[in-house]
C-alpha cells in the first residue's frame, strides 16, 4: 500500500454525503465537483463509511466515485483502492464475526430490517431509504445480548444514523484512514457515533448540522464561523445539513 504526500479529506456517507433518503442531490454533486477541482492538488479525497463498495456503486454515480483516491469501508476494517480490496483484520477474527452474525440472526430482533453484506464487521440496519427507527434506540438491546455472548470481549458496538455496527476491537474509521496516511493532515467530515474516533483524532473535523446529538454531546466543538486554518485538533459544527454542510466545510479550506 503506497503512502501519499497530499493531505487527506475523509468524508462519511450516511448522514453526511447522503441525505436522509440516501441521495446526493445533483446540485450538491456539481458544487462538490467545483470544490474538488480547487482542492485536488492539495488533498486526496477518501470516503470513510460503514458500508461496502457495492453500496457506493448503487447510491453514487460512477463519475463521482472517480474523484476519490480510495475508500475506507466497513468502519475501518477494509480498504479499497483501484479495484483492489484489502481486509485489515486476520482470518481468525473473520471467523469469529461470522459465528457472531449467525447468532444475532438467530435471535431474530424485530427492529432489524436486514443484515448488510459484510466481510469484516456486522451491520444491522434499523432503517431503509424510506422507513425505520434510529439505531440508537436499540443499541442497549444489542449490548445486553453481547454481555452474555462468549465472543463479547473481541468486539465493540457502535452505530450510524441507519445501522448498528459490531466491529473488532482496535478497528475504527481513524485506524482505517491511518493505513494510507503518513505524516499528513486529516480533514474529516462526519455525523455519527461510528465516526467518534475519526472525529477526535482528525487535525480538523467538520460536522453537518444534522449530526447525532449523542456524538455532539460526547465531543467539544465550535461553530464553523470560528474556523481557523491554524487550529489543530479542532471540531466545527456546520450551519447546513448533510451534503450542503459538506460543501460549506469544503469552501472553508
Amino acid at each position: 500500500m503506497a503512502y501519499m504526500n497530499k493531505n487527506i479529506i475523509a468524508i462519511d456517507l450516511h448522514g453526511t454525503l447522503l441525505n436522509k433518503h440516501w441521495q446526493l442531490p445533483k446540485a450538491q454533486q456539481e458544487a462538490f465537483y467545483k470544490s474538488y477541482k480547487r482542492l485536488k492538488d492539495t488533498f486526496d479525497f477518501y470516503i470513510c463509511t460503514g458500508n461496502d463498495y457495492s453500496f457506493l456503486t448503487r447510491y453514487l454515480p460512477n463519475k463521482f466515485l472517480t474523484f476519490f483516491k480510495g475508500f475506507i469501508l466497513e468502519t475501518g476494517a477494509l480498504y479499497w483502492e483501484k479495484g483492489e480490496e484489502t481486509i485489515l483484520i486476520d482470518v481468525d477474527m473473520i471467523e469469529k464475526i461470522k459465528c457472531l452474525e449467525d447468532d444475532l440472526k438467530m435471535a431474530d430482533f424485530r427492529f432489524i430490517h436486514y443484515f448488510a453484506t459484510r466481510k469484516a464487521t456486522i451491520s444491522m440496519f434499523t432503517h431503509t431509504e424510506q422507513t425505520g427507527s434510529a439505531p440508537d434506540m436499540y443499541v442497549a438491546t444489542i449490548k445486553d445480548f453481547m454481555l452474555s455472548h462468549p465472543l463479547n470481549m473481541f468486539f465493540n458496538i457502535t452505530w450510524s444514523n441507519v445501522a448498528i455496527d459490531i466491529i473488532p476491537k482496535g478497528i475504527n474509521k481513524y485506524t482505517g484512514i491511518k493505513n494510507v496516511a503518513n505524516n499528513v493532515k486529516i480533514i474529516s467530515l462526519l455525523d455519527s457515533m461510528n465516526d467518534y474516533d475519526l472525529a477526535i483524532n482528525s487535525d480538523v473535523c467538520f460536522l453537518p448540522a444534522n449530526s447525532s446529538k449523542k456524538l455532539l454531546d460526547s465531543i467539544k466543538y465550535s461553530s464553523i464561523d470560528k474556523y481557523n486554518k491554524d487550529f489543530i485538533n479542532a471540531i466545527y459544527l456546520c450551519k447546513n445539513d448533510y451534503s450542503e454542510g459538506v460543501i460549506e466545510a469544503l469552501n472553508k479550506l
